[in-house]
């Protein structure tokens, strides 16, 4: 019978070894190949392949491939694939695909595929596929597709659909399908199909 070293310590399958082993370490890894390599101090991996290579201290990945590659300190995502390769730190990915590649530092992506591919520097994407791709450092997207496609650096677009595609550099859309379409920079659309 294997020991543990403290109270809730659990066994784990180690492949090097080929045996079960019992993690008395301050880190959870729970699922096949979750937190496998390199995991910092206090580093959570729930999932198949979560956390995977390179988690940084105090991250937290929930969800099969959550924070699966370069997720770094104090992150956070939870979903499947959420965070997945390469999330900055002090980031949050919440929702399936949220955050899913190149999130930046201290972004907020909460919602399917918010924020899914290259969410800048302390940008904020809510919504379901709200800053999809390309959303510039400091923008916000809140709504539906707003600023789905490469939303320019500070730009705001509020709304469903609003500076869905092409949103440039600290523009403002407000309202349903406002700034929908190539939104010049620092314009401003408010207003239902402005």
């Amino acid at each position: 019978f294997l020991n543990g070293s403290s109270y809730s310590n659990y066994l784990y399958w180690n492949t090097s070894s080929a045996s079960w082993v019992p993690e008395t370490g301050n880190t959870v890894h729970i699922g096949s190949d979750a937190g496998i390599i390199y995991k910092g101090d206090n580093a959570v991996a729930i999932g198949s392949s979560a956390g995977y290579t390179g988690q940084g201290p105090s991250a937290v990945a929930i969800g099969n491939t959550a924070g699966n590659s370069d997720q770094t300190d104090f992150a956070v995502a939870i979903g499947i694939t959420a965070g997945q390769n390469t999330q900055g730190i002090s980031a949050i990915a919440l929702g399936n695909t949220a955050g899913k590649s190149a999130q930046g530092a201290k972004a907020i992506a909460l919602g399917l595929s918010a924020g899914e591919n290259n969410q800048g520097t302390e940008a904020i994407a809510l919504g379901v596929a709200a800053a999809q791709y390309d959303q510039g450092a400091h923008a916000i997207a809140l709504g539906e597709s707003a600023g789905s496609t490469t939303q320019g650096g500070q730009a705001i677009a509020i709304g469903r659909y609003a500076g869905n595609i092409t949103q440039g550099d600290n523009a403002v859309a407000v309202g349903t399908f406002a700034g929908n379409d190539t939104q010049g920079n620092a314009a401003v659309a408010i207003g239902s199909n402005a």
